[in-house]
C-alpha cells in the first residue's frame, strides 16, 4: 500500500480522549510543545500506584496519576461485550491479548468531518453514548503525521478492540498489525495505531468539541 494514495483516501486521523486529559496533554506540552500521546502501557508504567491490570479489560473509566498531572483510561467494554467469541493462536489468552493492546495509542480513519469507516463510526457512537465523562477528539493531519520517517505507523484490516462477527468466532493473532508495505488497498485500513506512543507537533492537531460530533453521527445532545 503506498502512503500517499492511503492520505488521499483517508486524509485525516481521529483519536478520542476526554476533555480533562486534553487539557493535561496541552499543559504538559506547554506553549509550542509537542504533545505526547502516550500508550496505556507507557501511562501505567509511569503511574504512581495504578489501581488496574493491564491484563485485564477494563469495566470501567480508569484514574491515575502521574508525574505531570492526571490521566483518566477509558473502559475497555466493546472488548469485553464481544470476549466469548474471541480465538486465539497457541500460547495467547484475553489477558496476553488485553495487555498487548494496551501497548499502542489508537487512531480511526477518515475525512475533516469524522470517521468514515463503520468500526470508527460504532466506537465514537459507542462513548458518546455511554461515557460519564466529557469526550475531545483530535483531527490529525494524515498526510503530515503518516509520512513522517521518524514516526513509522502501523495499520489494521481488523478491529481489534471490538472484533464483529455476530456469533461467529472471530480468530485473533499477534500481528494483525502491519507495515504500510504489507498492505494491499488503502480502504482496507480500518485502524491505524503507534506502539508505546507518538509525538505530535501541535500544527497537527485540532480539537473537536463533543457537541460537534454529536451533530456529525447524528447524536442527541446528552
Amino acid at each position: 500500500m503506498n502512503l500517499q494514495d492511503y492520505c488521499k483516501l483517508r486524509p485525516c486521523l481521529w483519536h478520542m480522549t476526554t476533555r480533562d486529559n486534553w487539557i493535561s496533554l496541552r499543559k504538559r506540552a506547554g506553549e509550542g510543545g509537542d504533545y505526547s500521546l502516550s500508550s496505556t502501557a507507557s501511562l501505567h508504567a509511569e503511574a504512581e500506584s495504578p489501581g488496574f491490570d493491564l491484563a485485564t479489560p477494563r469495566q470501567a473509566c480508569e484514574p491515575l496519576t502521574l508525574p505531570w498531572g492526571n490521566a483518566l483510561i477509558l473502559d475497555q467494554l466493546p472488548l469485553l461485550n464481544v470476549e466469548k467469541r474471541l480465538e486465539f493462536p497457541d500460547e495467547w489468552d484475553l489477558a496476553r491479548y488485553c495487555g498487548w493492546l494496551n501497548e499502542f495509542v489508537f487512531f480511526w480513519p477518515g475525512t475533516r468531518d469524522g470517521p468514515v469507516t463503520r468500526p470508527g463510526k460504532k466506537h465514537f457512537k459507542h462513548y458518546l453514548e455511554t461515557a460519564e465523562v466529557k469526550l475531545t477528539f483530535l483531527r490529525l493531519d494524515a498526510e503530515k503525521v503518516l509520512l513522517d520517517p521518524e514516526r513509522p505507523p502501523l495499520f489494521s484490516s481488523k478491529t481489534t478492540g471490538a472484533p464483529s462477527g455476530g456469533k461467529k468466532a472471530v480468530g485473533r493473532e499477534a500481528d494483525v498489525f502491519l507495515a504500510a508495505g504489507e498492505l494491499n488497498v488503502p480502504s482496507d485500513v480500518l485502524e491505524v495505531a503507534f506502539r508505546d506512543g507518538v509525538s505530535l507537533k501541535a500544527s497537527e492537531v485540532s480539537p473537536v468539541a463533543e457537541s460537534r460530533m454529536r451533530e456529525h453521527l447524528g447524536i442527541a445532545k446528552a
